[in-house]
């Protein structure tokens, strides 16, 4: 009934990030992530750690529309940089950490990642050739200190940016999509604001 009631409060959007506000206005008491050592995090709270790293990334330099590329396990981290990227009005570029250095800096270069979330190990890596990343600005570790790279609790504001100050319009890109290069050099789609509302949605339907 609640996936029901939020699709038609959403009917008229022609974003993402709307529907994304909805489930932490609607759902703040419901639990939205639980950690490996069986932590909670409600969808109240992660909206909260949302807006910080939104304004964190405005503060920073990035401007809307920027790509910000994800190199992450399933971690709870992962989960409150993607909605802050796609919420703030940024390109969403999330890749498998399998990936070879080299593949990960042909790719960034060939969206023009300003920005790079990423666990210890990666952001090391990235930060020791960083000749490789000529667009990347902003370097950041999601789980410890790594020289060279900002931490993701220095990257969130102490205030909360609240409304965001970007409103997407339908046609506007949400995400760049590689496939894994198996075959040949990796190759991107970049579907739209309003392809993304429409898998979220035919999703629900589903489950409903």
């Amino acid at each position: 009934m609640g996936a029901t009631n939020g699709l038609r409060r959403t009917s008229s959007v022609i974003s993402y990030s709307p529907l994304l506000e909805w489930s932490y206005r609607d759902c703040q008491d419901c639990v939205a992530v639980v950690g490996d050592d069986g932590s909670k995090c409600t969808y109240g709270e992660f909206g909260e750690r949302v807006h910080r790293i939104v304004g964190g990334l405005l503060a920073h330099g990035l401007r809307v529309g920027d790509r910000a590329l994800l190199l992450l396990r399933n971690v709870p981290q992962f989960f409150e940089v993607d909605h802050a990227i796609m919420a703030g009005g940024f390109v969403r570029v999330a890749l498998s950490v399998r990936h070879h250095l080299q593949e990960v800096a042909s790719i960034a270069r060939d969206c023009g990642a300003r920005a790079i979330f990423a666990d210890q190990i990666w952001t090391r890596r990235i930060a020791e050739s960083r000749e490789m990343f000529p667009d990347l600005e902003l370097l950041v570790s999601v789980d410890g200190p790594v020289d060279g790279a900002l931490e993701l609790g220095t990257i969130a504001t102490s205030e909360i940016t609240f409304p965001v100050p970007h409103v997407a319009h339908a046609d506007d890109p949400i995400a760049n999509l590689y496939t894994s290069g198996t075959t040949g050099r990796p190759k991107g789609a970049t579907p739209s604001q309003v392809n993304w509302l429409a898998m979220a949605q035919r999703r629900n339907l589903r489950q409903w």
